[in-house]
């Protein structure tokens, strides 16, 4: 009996191992088949105390999911921050490489610059210069046009003195010219002769009528002589007299083109050519002066020669006459005689007043004109003096013109080298903002990339921790499964109702470069649930209940609320896991214009594996469990 107990029990021991291993194949070939599976009514019935474990793990893969959405999240934000961040050092490097900012083309331009510094310095020192030379000769000309002012202050004043003599030998000739010189020397001769003759008279009273016949003949012959003396006087008289009219009109037009000349001097005194031009009209002047002086002396002595041959022969013809009367008046003419003697003395004394009068003027003439001339010669000198003055103001004022052209090259060319410094300056303050710019762009790119590594080391964690808190999840569901499958009457057969939703998931297109990701939303209906999954990049898989995605232009993860990973049926609670899809995108980030591949871990979710593990575990601890109840059977 106690054998066959024995026999029986190692049989039941045997089926019960064999049944755990079967339970165990069964449980991982039904989840190899089905990662999300639905139960039977029968299946869902477990007790209290199973329903608050598997709610304790619930609760940790949900707060698991909750770590892993949240560093999800900081991921995108970094991987968004790291894409933009590539783009600002792509377009920095690209501006950069375009402008060739290499730090050899920076120093190339820094040295044109120092280059083109220095010839601008030179440049603007030769105008410093110059600008001194335009200076010293503005200050040479303000000197040369004080002395020719002063020159020509000084030929003004002896100009008047010069006006000054020949309006006073002007009027000392009118006045000479009012005693009627030729009258006054006519007088005095006259008078001369009418003393003389009247003294002959007297004489000749005496002696008249023993004389009067030699000396009415001697009076004819002398009256013809006299008579064509006379005429040949008077014809060269007027012949001087005529060329005295034409040496004062002459004399005139010189004073007129003197004057002309002197007013074109005065309206441009720094003209060497009209001071000579006035020059060579005023000695014309002169010498204009000296003919009609000469003129004057030769008409003067031929209208004395001329008057006194007139005298003669009018003395000879009144010697005739008287002759004749003599002859024939004798006595009278004695008494007649003696009277014109007295007369003649009276008009003799008149005219010889009158002619000292006229040689006292003539002689006053000929001071002032002496006075004019040296006045003349001293104007003459101040004028080539201050023609030496133009002379000079001219030639500085040339210089300065030269000093200035001179000024104005140089400021020209100072100009353009001052330019092409400015040009040269902005290009290489350019080149040093390009060059500053992407040092910065590569430092913000070096630290948000170095953000990214670090989002990525923390999303990696939370996966890791996710996994855990799965694993323990679905060993906890497997080893649930397990007990109801034992607690069921019956044949000992379980019976797994699965059932698999193909429609819960939905494919999107990752973006390129910013990270932005298009997402699309499928519903998904199963026995008694509905699920709205939504999935990022080109991930694909099953989901149960609402997933929600993260994604990025690097990564795409998709993540799991803990509200939908539990469901109810009936009065008990069957807890399913939150499956989480499989899959990977890949985007691009740039550092240095390079792009680099990243790719998150994936989400996998391998509950074959954890359902094995907890059928193992489940398959030992029936089978520990059975060894000591029959240790405590058979103590």
């Amino acid at each position: 009996m106690n054998k066959l107990l024995t026999e029986k029990r190692k049989t039941v021991k045997s089926s019960i191992m064999i049944a755990s291993l079967v339970l165990g194949g069964y449980i991982v070939f039904g989840d190899t088949l089905a990662v999300k599976a639905d139960t039977s009514p029968a299946d869902v019935q477990s007790t209290a105390s199973s329903v608050s474990s598997a709610a304790d793990v619930q609760s940790a893969v949900s707060a698991a999911n909750t770590n892993l959405g949240s560093a999800a999240t900081n991921y995108q934000q970094a991987s968004s921050a790291a894409s933009s961040a590539n783009a600002s050092l792509a377009t920095a490097s690209s501006t950069a490489s375009a402008a060739n900012a290499t730090s050899s083309h920076i120093s190339q331009v820094q040295n044109e610059v120092n280059s083109q510094a220095n010839v601008t310095s030179a440049a603007n020192n030769q105008v410093a210069t110059d600008q001194n030379s335009v200076s010293s000769a503005s200050a040479a000309v303000g000197v040369a046009q004080t002395a020719k002012s002063t020159a020509d202050t000084a030929v003004t004043n002896q100009a008047a003195v010069v006006d000054q003599g020949q309006k006073t030998v002007s009027a000392d000739q009118s006045a000479i010219d009012a005693m009627n010189p030729t009258q006054v020397d006519q007088n005095l001769t006259t008078a001369q002769t009418a003393a003389t003759t009247a003294d002959a008279n007297e004489v000749q009273a005496s002696q008249a009528a023993d004389t009067a016949s030699t000396a009415a003949n001697s009076a004819s012959v002398a009256n013809s002589t006299a008579q064509s003396v006379a005429k040949t006087t008077n014809a060269t008289y007027e012949t001087i007299e005529i060329q005295l009219t034409a040496a004062q009109a002459a004399y005139n037009d010189a004073l007129d083109e003197e004057a002309k000349a002197k007013a074109a001097r005065d309206a441009d005194p720094s003209s060497v050519q009209l001071q000579f031009n006035y020059m060579v009209k005023m000695q014309a002047a002169i010498n204009a002066e000296n003919q009609v002086t000469n003129f004057t002396e030769s008409a003067v002595n031929a209208l004395t020669a001329s008057t006194g041959a007139a005298e003669k022969a009018q003395t000879a013809q009144n010697n005739l006459t008287a002759a004749q009367m003599a002859f024939t008046q004798a006595q009278t003419s004695l008494a007649t005689a003696q009277q014109q003697v007295q007369a003649a003395q009276a008009a003799l004394v008149s005219a010889q007043t009158a002619a000292a009068a006229l040689q006292a003027a003539q002689v006053q003439l000929t001071n002032d004109q002496n006075k004019l001339a040296t006045a003349q010669a001293s104007l003459n000198e101040l004028q080539g003096v201050a023609a030496q003055k133009a002379t000079a103001l001219s030639d500085a004022q040339m210089a300065l013109q030269q000093a200035q052209q001179q000024l104005l090259a140089n400021g020209q060319t100072a100009s353009t080298a001052q330019q092409v410094l400015t040009t040269l300056q902005q290009q290489l303050a350019t080149l040093q903002q390009l060059a500053d710019d992407l040092t910065a762009a590569q430092d913000g790119a070096n630290k948000a990339n170095a953000l990214l590594t670090d989002a990525l080391s923390e999303y990696t964690n939370a996966q890791k921790s996710y996994d855990e808190a799965l694993q323990n999840y679905h060993m906890g569901l497997a080893i649930d499964r397990v007990m109801q499958g034992q607690n069921q009457p019956g044949d000992g057969n379980t019976t797994t109702d699965t059932q698999t939703d193909n429609n819960p998931t939905n494919s999107g297109n990752t973006g390129a470069e910013n990270g932005v990701s298009n997402t699309s939303a499928g519903n998904s209906t199963t026995t008694d649930q509905t699920a709205d999954a939504t999935s990022e990049g080109n991930n694909q898989g099953q989901s149960t209940g609402e997933n929600k995605t993260v994604g990025s232009g690097a990564t795409a993860v998709q993540t799991n609320t803990a509200a939908d990973t539990a469901r109810t049926t009936s009065s008990a609670a069957q807890v399913e896991p939150a499956k989480l899809q499989s899959g990977s995108a890949t985007g691009g980030k740039q550092n240095n214009g390079q792009t680099v591949d990243q790719q998150l871990p994936q989400t996998a979710e391998q509950s074959g594996k954890t359902t094995v593990i907890g059928a193992l575990l489940l398959g030992l601890t029936s089978l520990f469990g059975l060894f000591g109840l029959d240790r405590r059977r058979n103590g």
